[in-house]
């Protein structure tokens, strides 16, 4: 059946089997709309198998159909809340000089939208690498323009 399209290895990386996982986890988000349908559960829902480690190749519609809005608007407030913090480096010209910060800034960006096309949201380690390292950067920022501003 269509519904079991992307559930074997074999068809896994077709582009008709992703834009049947991609229907499908819609499809779950609609039926689930607040809290989806469970952190991992994509797997068991489209497949029938929870031993599948199945996704619909997009972080957003991973996380709408397993974690619904509340888990939908934490992941693009933490998404929303890296970029402001990118465009606060910017505002400190001395940092956004710094050539790995704007490698940092150009990764994470890289791997955001590598996660819109081919990931995961719980496996995109390189993703929250970058989100760790931008943020923890931030607080430096953050300590630096409040002492230019009181010098």
């Amino acid at each position: 059946s269509s519904a079991d399209f992307g559930c074997n290895l074999i068809d896994a990386g077709s582009i008709a089997s992703r834009v049947t996982g991609l229907m499908e986890g819609w499809r779950m988000f609609a039926a689930n709309p607040f809290f989806g349908v469970g952190p991992g559960q994509y797997g068991f829902r489209h497949c029938g198998d929870p031993g599948l480690f199945m996704h619909p190749h997009n972080s957003l519609i991973d996380v709408l159909a397993e974690l619904g809005i509340v888990g939908g608007v934490l992941f693009l407030g933490a998404i929303v809340s890296t970029y402001r913090r990118i465009l606060l480096f910017r505002r400190v010209e001395s940092l956004w000089s710094l050539s790995y910060v704007k490698l940092f800034s150009l990764l994470w960006v890289f791997f955001l939208f590598d996660s819109l096309i081919s990931q995961n949201y719980y496996l995109n380690l390189h993703f929250y690498l970058m989100t760790g390292i931008i943020l923890s950067s931030n607080w430096y920022t953050l300590a630096r323009l409040r002492s230019a501003a009181h010098e």
